[in-house]
């Protein structure tokens, strides 16, 4: 099977995202690996002699002697009880009400007695569930032997506490809370429901964390699924957003695979994300020239017969660590970019930075900005080493460079952290670092949105700074400056572009060629230390500048790479070091000599999930050469006490 990521060959993990490209695969046959599965069922339409489209409404009486407003579509054995959130009315859930009444479940809502001015103890949390019991028992009258409960909110609770005390068939909390105080949920209470459990959050949520929502999945016994929406909606408002037809579609699917007793792996949408996996699969083997280049077939699809398997039991952001997993066993350009929209994904507000002395803060938001320099010890109790170890088998690459590049970034995700049992709850993660003094110290940041994030930190790079010299202009595709009393030219090239603002590469190229001959300056350096790559057609101008005679000497020319040289440039440090007498200082580069790239991208149907997949191999070394990475003559690493102190033990290397 084989996948095609839309890339020109040197793009960088996390660029803009390129236009979603459909392919027709070549091969349409699923792998082995993955077995087709049927929906589960649904039934015919319970006849009654009330029309599920039309409601009645009801007065229902509650043990205190509260009367509720409620109404109720059709009748039978099979009840779904929807219990509204705590600020609102009952008919935020008519558009999913009418939906599953359709289908010929019955279906009963009622406004809690907090929205009645005349209701006693109607400003008493604990009474929501006294309205939801009266709700039941309505049912149970009316002969409901099967009963699913669904609140929003403050009707999550009462649906978990009323599901803890009956025996009802299935749960449903959205954007739930742990505790309304004096209402809490206990871990004893979610254990007490044997049924199959859906939480639902939005990750944005300001009223009620989507850490609660993941707190009460985590503690609940399986059957469960856990799925997190985008955007801020809370509660039951999700009917009024832009996810209402999935939030709709996905409760549907619980409630129908939860009468069927089909439910009992937890995730009603377990289908849907069977066609992504053979999605995905197709689009592998219809993109990728060799898929299998590195003979890890059996491996392969082994992942994807194991995912395939627990597709019922697993969460959503479990099931996309699955796929990301996959994605990234082939290249450094095949991939799932965890950052985008559709993998609703968040991040910790630290940047962390693989030194050669360990993993080091490089950037914190408030109120950690103080942990600048300290080294990451130990997540939750595990050493970071060994959490590292287990995080990079998501990490797509060419080569261990590449996983340092970018491993830092997958290790503050913490999706990924819950999917690898690294964490149980994403508000408590237990970070502890250790400072230069000995000391450490252990937080517990708050995730925040990828977006976010990337507008403050970028993922993967060090951020740019004015000293030293290195880092000062990351930003320009390439520029150029005279260094020790221009005995040196000091050329930065940051990706592989046909022009730099307004300056083409050729003209750049021609700029520093008379400078080298006017100057008669002894040494030019190259550094390819930022460049993740680009269009390997545009880099001809400089390489035929610096394979001429008036610098292309034993001596005189010096290249620096680095993990991110990757890709495109990658490209460009093999033909320089197969074509120039140059001296290779740094890192070993995150690209291969000969790589897979290229990509284009294929758009899985129910998820909307991207995957970028390599469609060509690009061979600028000798046929036989089989290295995966180009080593540096002259290594330089960098510590983070060079980083701190301003130093470039690199660039001081070429200087030598």
């Amino acid at each position: 099977m084989t996948l095609t990521l839309m890339s020109a060959c040197g793009t960088t993990p996390a660029p803009t995202l390129p236009p979603a490209v459909t392919p027709t695969p070549a091969v349409s046959p699923a792998p082995t690996a993955i077995v087709p599965t049927t929906a589960p069922p649904t039934r015919a339409p319970i006849a009654t002699a009330t029309d599920p489209a039309r409601p009645q409404d009801l007065a229902l009486k509650t043990d205190d002697g509260a009367t509720l407003v409620a109404r109720q579509w059709g009748g039978g054995p099979d009840w779904v009880i929807l219990s509204s959130n705590g600020d609102g009315r009952s008919a935020r859930w008519l558009p999913l009400a009418e939906v599953l009444a359709n289908q010929g479940w019955a279906v009963l809502t009622y406004d809690w007695r907090g929205t009645n001015p005349d209701a006693p103890g109607r400003s008493e949390w604990t009474l929501a569930v006294t309205d939801a019991r009266a709700a039941l028992t309505h049912a149970r009258a009316q002969g409901a032997r099967r009963i699913v409960l669904a609140g929003g909110s403050l009707g999550g609770i009462a649906s978990i506490k009323l599901g803890a005390e009956k025996d009802v068939t299935g749960v449903i909390a959205v954007g739930t809370p742990y505790t309304v105080a004096p209402l809490t949920i206990s871990a004893e209470d979610l254990k007490a429901i044997r049924g199959p459990k859906l939480f639902v959050a939005s990750a944005g949520d300001t009223t009620v964390s989507v850490s609660e929502t993941q707190w009460l999945h985590d503690n609940a016994p399986m059957p469960k699924s856990i799925h997190t929406y985008p955007g801020t909606a809370h509660g039951v408002d999700l009917l009024a957003g832009p996810d209402r037809q999935d939030f709709i579609e996905r409760l549907s699917a619980f409630v129908a695979a939860a009468f069927a007793g089909t439910a009992g792996g937890g995730n009603p949408a377990g289908q849907r994300w069977r066609e992504d996996l053979r999605a995905l699969a197709d689009a592998l083997k219809a993109i990728h020239p060799k898929l299998f280049f590195k003979g890890n077939e059996a491996e392969v699809n082994g992942l994807i017969a194991a995912l395939d398997a627990r597709l019922d039991t697993l969460s959503d952001d479990q099931i996309k660590a699955g796929l990301l997993r996959i994605a990234a066993q082939f290249d450094g350009h095949t991939r799932i970019f965890f950052g985008q929209a559709a993998m609703a994904w968040h991040m910790y507000g630290l940047r962390l930075y693989d030194f050669s002395d360990g993993l080091v803060v490089i950037a914190a938001r408030p109120p950690h900005e103080s942990l600048v320099g300290a080294k990451l010890a130990r997540i939750n109790g595990v050493d970071a080493g060994a959490a590292l170890n287990r995080i990079r088998r998501y990490v797509e690459h060419d080569n261990e460079s590449w996983v340092r590049h970018l491993s830092p970034a997958y290790l503050m995700i913490p999706e990924l952290l819950l999917a690898e049992g690294l964490i149980a709850d994403p508000a408590r993660a237990n970070l502890v670092f250790q400072r230069a003094d000995g000391t450490t110290v252990t937080i517990q940041p708050e995730p925040i949105d990828i977006s976010a994030y990337r507008a403050w930190m970028p993922l993967f790079a060090l951020p740019a700074r004015t000293e030293p010299l290195w880092l000062s202009r990351k930003s320009e595709n390439f520029w150029m400056t005279c260094l020790e009393d221009c005995r040196t030219l000091y050329i930065q090239y940051n990706a592989v572009q046909p022009a730099s603002g307004s300056e083409s590469l050729s003209a750049f190229a021609g700029r520093a060629r008379e400078l080298v001959r006017s100057k008669a300056i002894p040494r030019v350096v190259v550094d390819l230390r930022h460049n993740g790559g680009g269009d390997n057609n545009t880099y001809w101008p400089l390489l035929t500048f610096l394979q001429s005679e008036e610098v292309n000497q034993a001596g005189r020319l010096f290249v620096i790479i680095g993990r991110n040289t990757f890709s495109a440039a990658a490209n460009f440090a093999v033909e320089l070091e197969r074509s120039t007498r140059a001296t290779i200082v740094g890192e070993p580069t995150g690209g291969s000599p000969n790589l897979y790239a290229d990509t284009r991208t294929a758009t899985l149907p129910n998820s909307k999930i991207e995957v970028w997949v390599s469609a060509r191999y690009v061979q600028k070394s000798a046929a036989d050469d089989t290295r995966l990475t180009i080593d540096p003559g002259r290594p330089a690493p960098l510590s983070s006490a060079d980083w701190l102190a301003g130093r470039d033990p690199a660039l001081a290397a070429a200087l030598r």
